[in-house]
């Protein structure tokens, strides 16, 4: 069993590590030399991805992706600088730093300090999900259930 937050961390870099393994394998040479259309080609790749999956976490990922994407090439160009030609820790950099850009912005549920008074709907069938009671999140949701119903 595993927390919300968790399975939203080890979603991004599963989907990051299986897409992107095979574009960083022996070119991060090509990384750091044409850096904007590795990032226009990821970006392709999540689109394509969006377009082919109907799992709303996984939807969440790729959304979550293509925003970091979409700032552009900088973030992919500072991990390889850093990381000189190892293929493993280039792409465990970029793994790294899309779970903080996802941190920072909200794209992964952090456990409230809020009383659970103040939840609304939504708040209240992740609640449910970290408690493994998922399957009765969208019958909460479709009430009208929040933290004073």
């Amino acid at each position: 069993y595993r927390s919300v937050e968790a399975q939203s961390v080890a979603q991004i870099a599963d989907v990051m590590f299986n897409m992107l393994r095979g574009l960083v394998d022996g070119r991060v040479q090509t990384l750091r030399d044409e850096p904007e259309i590795i990032v226009n080609f990821v970006l392709d790749l999540v689109e394509q991805r969006v377009q082919r999956t109907t799992q709303p976490e996984l939807m969440k990922t790729m959304h979550t992706l293509s925003k970091f994407c979409k700032k552009g090439a900088a973030p992919f160009v500072k991990v390889c600088e850093r990381l000189n030609e190892n293929t493993e820790a280039v792409l465990a950099g970029w793994i790294f730093d899309v779970i903080i850009y996802a941190y920072e912005n909200g794209f992964v549920f952090q456990p409230t300090e809020t009383a659970a008074s103040t939840w609304d709907s939504k708040q209240v069938a992740v609640w449910l999900s970290n408690i493994r009671l998922q399957q009765y999140a969208n019958n909460f949701i479709n009430a009208g259930v929040h933290g004073k119903a």
